[in-house]
């Protein structure tokens, strides 16, 4: 069974963790190469061009991003990473089950706290502005840690903390299956309240991203603004529309661009007019601003946690699903002393 996930030169620790994860549970997981059958993993994939395989297994991925096209014959949805990827999918909702990272634990073992309050940027956010970053978060008092190092690294760090402040989904995720309160942010338009309200949704706690000004104008060049509000379920099921809507005009023939996804080129084209050096301190766009932000979602105690016998029965929902898929394609496994 070959394994599938999101790989890229530039590191990002909620894809690179499906290696470890996968074949830690089942080491013979992608011991044959000439095995027809396909694995799809952690990450928001669904839709994603890998190599070419005879049947497909999805296993707690995603939808959001790419235009989906199954042959229903030739794949078998054991689980989703929630109830709009199965929607998406047509899929029941038994197969809304949660994000594939609840089995870290099992893996990444959790770290003695720091007592640190942690952030954890998208890594398209932090690359090149490390500096910016750590002038942010030395001013708010709060701890950096960037997506792009190693899962053990960003995990033990996560687990380690008191509460999480983060604009990567996978940031929230990990920080809910470890007990960690958390919250979400976004400083730009280049995000997807889609996949958010998808996951949060599996774990039954509210949705809600808190819009924050950029510190700099290079993000606010390249990504773009965000709404002056908040973030919240509303948003994400226009997202759900859009991408319903787009999905029919697809099967009805109609010639389409992309599906809609994140700020689109009006957003970023505006931000560009006004990401000159006048025009972002006018806006606020510096680290002064972040910095207050942030100190105003911790005075306010803005942090989420779901509950934690749900995330228990999760974990053993999804490693008997896990048993299962195994079994299925004759890979062995033995997860039961996991459950």
């Amino acid at each position: 069974m070959k394994l599938l996930y999101h790989e890229t030169d530039l590191a990002n620790f909620g894809d690179d963790m499906n290696d470890k994860i996968w074949r830690t549970l089942v080491p013979q997981i992608d011991e044959d190469s000439s095995d027809a059958n396909g694995f799809m993993g952690i990450g928001t994939i669904i839709g994603k061009r890998f190599p070419k395989v005879d049947h497909l297994h999805v296993f707690s991925s995603g939808s959001g991003y790419d235009p989906i096209q199954f042959q229903a014959d030739k794949v078998t949805v054991w689980c989703v990473r929630g109830p709009l990827t199965a929607r998406i999918l047509k899929q029941t909702e038994d197969k809304a089950l949660t994000d594939g990272a609840v089995l870290s634990p099992l893996v990444y073992p959790a770290a003695q706290k720091s007592g640190k309050t942690l952030f954890i940027p998208h890594w398209q956010t932090v690359h090149g502005l490390e500096d910016v970053w750590n002038e942010v978060c030395e001013g708010a008092g709060i701890t950096l840690m960037s997506p792009v190092n190693t899962p053990e690294d960003v995990i033990s760090a996560i687990s380690a903390a008191d509460r999480v402040i983060t604009e990567s989904l996978h940031g929230a995720i990990l920080a809910d299956t470890y007990g960690v309160p958390w919250t979400a942010c976004t400083f730009s338009s280049n995000f997807s309240s889609y996949k958010w309200a998808d996951w949060t949704s599996s774990v039954k706690v509210p949705f809600y991203l808190h819009t924050l000004t950029a510190p700099s104008p290079e993000l606010f060049k390249l990504f773009g603004r965000p709404a002056r509000r908040g973030v919240t379920e509303i948003d994400a099921e226009d997202e759900y529309a859009d991408m319903v809507s787009w999905d029919v005009a697809k099967e009805e023939g109609a010639k389409l661009g992309p599906a809609p996804n994140k700020g689109g080129l009006k957003s970023i084209l505006k931000a560009a007019a006004y990401s000159g050096p006048i025009a972002a301190m006018t806006m606020g766009v510096k680290p002064a601003t972040t910095i207050k932000q942030f100190r105003d979602i911790i005075d306010g105690n803005h942090f989420y946690l779901s509950d934690s016998e749900l995330r228990s029965d999760l974990r053993r929902e999804m490693l008997s699903r896990l048993q299962k898929c195994m079994d299925s394609v004759g890979v062995p496994a033995n997860l039961h002393a996991h459950m």
